[in-house]
């Protein structure tokens, strides 16, 4: 075997090993993917919430979910049949309930 062939892999391994941590992601730049995979820009999604009072009785929701952007979000109840219809619309810090029974939202707290 001639010289240069037998110092290619050498030189491969040295390249690589060089190489690496110039691919190589530091912590911040792990935590940012993290978080911009855990909490997207957009999205819309359906849940179920499942509320347990201190007394063990539970009351299951099914939410319609949709966000835009990083300050605005709108849920709209599924069920149960008592809840059907409510909706909640987060713009910012302000942040509304709609109950089809009231006829205008009511301006809540937001979280």
């Amino acid at each position: 075997m001639n010289a240069p062939a037998r110092l290619l892999p050498a030189f491969i391994l040295l390249l690589l090993t060089l190489a690496a941590p110039a691919l190589a992601l530091d912590g911040s730049a792990i935590l940012a993917k993290v978080d911009r995979n855990l909490q997207p820009q957009s999205y819309e999604m359906y849940r179920k919430l499942i509320n347990i009072e201190p007394d063990g009785t539970k009351k299951e929701f099914v939410l319609y979910s949709l966000k835009k952007g990083a300050d605005k979000v709108v849920a709209l109840f599924l069920s149960p049949a008592s809840d059907k219809g409510r909706a909640t619309l987060r713009l910012g810090d302000n942040m509304w309930l709609h109950i089809p029974n009231v006829g205008k939202p009511l301006r809540i707290t937001s979280l």
